[in-house]
């Protein structure tokens, strides 16, 4: 007979692949049946929300100061430079987080420039350019949108105390 097994993405999200069934003798055994159910609850957020999510995260009043440095770290390890990031000046320090599902394109970074962070968000929705390509569409306008916030915004100016501290 057969033992079912649960744990992974499409059974029990924060479970490893077949991470949440018995273990005896500290093997995994499965189980003789297997009863899963899902509830989740979804809440829209938009770009000026994120927006002052990463105000917060910068100023490390989103979450205590040390996981919010470690927040940004891992933002800046997010290697994904196809959408905000694809069109900035090379060496521009990005912390970013980016999403991307059929017809959804989004991104949501801190940028490093001389006169302080610049804090962008673009959700792009309904693209008729849903191919998983370097010239995507919605990928390629949030590059162009990122390009020009950048330099509008990256120009030494009057700062306030958000932008005169360092991205990371």
């Amino acid at each position: 007979f057969e033992n079912y097994f649960a744990g992974g993405f499409s059974t029990i999200r924060g479970f490893e692949f077949r991470g949440a069934s018995p273990v005896e003798g500290g093997v995994v055994v499965g189980g003789r049946f297997r009863m899963l159910g899902s509830l989740e609850y979804v809440m829209p957020i938009t770009a000026d929300d994120m927006v002052k999510c990463l105000e917060l995260l910068q100023r490390g009043e989103l979450v205590s100061r040390s996981a919010s440095e470690q927040m940004r770290q891992l933002m800046s390890d997010c290697d994904d430079r196809s959408k905000i990031a694809r069109s900035l000046p090379k060496g521009v320090v990005v912390a970013n987080k980016s999403g991307a599902v059929s017809a959804v394109r989004t991104d949501a970074a801190l940028l490093a420039t001389e006169s302080g962070p610049i804090a962008i968000c673009v959700l792009t929705a309904e693209n008729e350019d849903q191919r998983w390509s370097d010239d995507n569409a919605a990928e390629v306008l949030c590059g162009e949108i990122g390009r020009v916030v950048y330099e509008h915004f990256s120009h030494p100016q009057d700062v306030d105390d958000l932008q005169a501290r360092p991205l990371l």
